[in-house]
């Protein structure tokens, strides 16, 4: 807000609030975490990839209820900061109307929140406005958007640099994405689903819809788009079928290939043409797993024991916001196929998300042989993700290539 004398007669003054684009600062450290996305669960009933309303319903975006449009949102520092202020740019539609809260104040190390007022108007049903339900009817590909800034002085007394955090909120009447939080704080959205899953359900409940099929390291799979074709398609000799209530699908698969796909047949540096995640999207690398399992607190649900149709058990990262775990992504433990011949293991007891590294394993007499594809591995008491070119912790986190494993796809 700016106040100045208009130079007028008589003398008046006058006052105006505008809104600035951020200044372009350094990318801070820390967390900057709060919620991200509001579904208003009122229409797209199961189509434009929005998933059912039934299944919606339960984590409802209200936007007439104060509980909904009052968030709070925090940010925790790395070391001692100072002067925190938070600021909001609306992107798309009317989104955010207040925001309050930071500390001008030296040596700052405990976390600082921020409580956002959002819109009342986004969802349907307030009787007291003829323009409520500003986000009936929008999915993922337009959403309304607004993003919330932290910045704040890397130095205890405010004599240092000024560095921001960003995060992005968006409304719609659309199943929410999923994601994590990387080193610096940053967000990365994934997939909600494992290709091959339904992508109709709840995507943190373990249930056989959330298991989804299996591939080979280096492979396609089905040709088209993976989260469709990967539901429907039958076993191949690379490819192993998601599990159905009338086929769990574990045993051996006719002619499952023996040869390994070449090294770059998924890079780290480039989507290539056998990468199998819908456009947009790409295999997560090694380092981009170490990244999640560091930056996000792990939970896991289920029993973890081994079996056919042992679908309940599931690892989950998420962030702690107050006293309540809020879940980001969900894995289940989907087990691993047979190098051999394609045949299920491990089933509800592990899970392993192939990477887009490839990892070498030492041989008898020393030699080196190339024939292990990065992995990120869970079970009951531990996760783990490794893909270094030549030796790293490979031994109990890598799988053969022929081995079939499930895919979690990362935006690119």
């Amino acid at each position: 807000s700016f106040t100045w004398t208009t130079n007028t007669t008589p003398i008046g003054s006058a006052t105006a609030t505008v809104t600035i684009s951020p200044p372009s600062l350094p990318i801070g450290s820390g967390t900057f975490i709060g919620t991200r996305c509001f579904d208003i669960a009122e229409s797209n009933n199961d189509i434009n990839q929005c998933g059912l309303l039934s299944g919606r319903s339960t984590v409802r975006a209200d936007f007439n209820q104060s509980s909904t449009y009052n968030q709070d949102y925090t940010f925790t520092p790395i070391g001692t900061v100072s002067n925190v202020r938070f600021y909001y740019v609306n992107t798309n539609g009317n989104v955010i109307t207040g925001l309050s809260g930071g500390d001008s104040g030296n040596n700052i190390t405990s976390p600082v929140v921020a409580t956002v007022t959002y819109n009342q108007d986004l969802s349907s049903d307030n009787p007291n406005s003829p323009t409520n339900g500003l986000a009936l009817g929008l999915t993922n590909s337009n959403p309304l958007t607004a993003d919330l800034y932290v910045v704040y002085n890397d130095n205890a007394n405010n004599t240092g640099t000024d560095q921001t955090l960003k995060l992005n909120a968006q409304v719609k009447d659309c199943r929410c994405d999923c994601g994590a939080y990387m080193n610096n704080g940053n967000y990365r959205e994934f997939l909600c689903y494992n290709l091959g899953a339904n992508t109709s359900i709840d995507a943190h409940t373990a249930t056989i819809g959330l298991n989804g099929a299996y591939v080979q390291w280096g492979r396609r799979g089905p040709t088209g788009d993976s989260q469709i074709t990967w539901q429907t398609s039958p076993n191949t000799t690379n490819f192993k079928a998601a599990p159905t209530s009338s086929d769990a699908n574990t045993g051996s698969v006719s002619g499952w290939s023996q040869s390994n796909a070449g090294n770059t047949s998924w890079r780290v540096d480039t989507k290539t043409g056998n990468d199998p995640c819908p456009s947009g999207y790409r295999l997560p690398t090694p380092w981009e797993w170490l990244e999640v399992i560091n930056n996000n607190t792990v939970t896991r649900t289920g029993t973890f024991m081994s079996g056919a149709t042992e679908y309940g058990s599931a690892l989950h990262f998420g962030v702690l916001e107050g006293l309540t775990y809020r879940v980001l992504l969900t894995l289940p433990a989907a087990g691993s196929a047979s190098q051999n011949n394609g045949s299920i293991g491990d089933r509800g007891s592990s899970g392993y998300y192939w990477t887009s590294k490839w990892v070498a394993s030492v041989g008898y007499g020393g030699a080196y042989i190339y024939d292990r594809g990065g992995v990120l591995r869970f079970n009951s008491g531990s996760v783990s993700a490794a893909g270094g070119q030549n030796g790293g912790d490979i031994g109990s986190v890598s799988l053969r290539r022929r081995n079939g494993a499930s895919v979690r796809c990362i935006k690119q």
